[in-house]
């Protein structure tokens, strides 16, 4: 996926395509899952991109296609009992899926808190949007799919599942 760019090396890449009417494909290796991704474009959706507009076929093959990348980077040990493990669509829902170690973290107790999980992830989501131009634009590329958000944490011993589900028309994305 690509949006406005912003780095000036990105930006001059860029220019060049156009200037040439060249595409461009992407492939991309999971530094974790070893999964490779390719990703293609034409000169016209990187005319597209390069003013700003999130571009592909179509709205769920985005989707999709974020949802691919992002898994090449999974499994991503983030500390305290906590390894996040997949993306997944499932319907009108993407969850971030996490495996919690339940000799540090309740996931019983994830579950009696969503209300304060979701605060917690809209105020998180809500940085994100403001400080990285990535996290806005998948954000609107789930929402352009008709999908919510949705953070799923799973036991590690237990299998006990607690998921939290943040509607996006909940955000400013614009």
């Amino acid at each position: 996926m690509v949006s406005n760019p912003v780095d000036q090396d990105v930006k001059t890449l860029v220019e060049m395509l156009e200037k040439y009417n060249v595409g461009l494909t992407y492939i991309y290796k999971g530094k974790g899952s070893g999964k490779v991704v390719e990703v293609s474009m034409t000169s016209d959706e990187i005319r597209q991109a390069a003013k700003g507009a999130v571009v592909g076929a179509n709205a769920d093959e985005m989707l999709q296609m974020q949802i691919d990348v992002t898994n090449g980077q999974f499994p991503v040990d983030l500390g305290n009992g906590m390894m996040m493990t997949r993306l997944v669509r499932e319907g009108n829902v993407v969850y971030y899926e996490y495996t919690c170690d339940e000799s540090m973290i309740s996931v019983k107790q994830i579950s009696q808190n969503k209300k304060q999980v979701v605060d917690e992830i809209r105020k998180e989501l809500e940085n994100g949007i403001a400080t990285d131009p990535s996290v806005k634009t998948f954000l609107q590329i789930c929402k352009n799919a008709d999908c919510d958000l949705g953070y799923r944490y799973v036991g590690s011993k237990t299998g006990t599942v607690a998921e939290a589900v943040l509607p996006l028309d909940d955000l400013d994305l614009e």
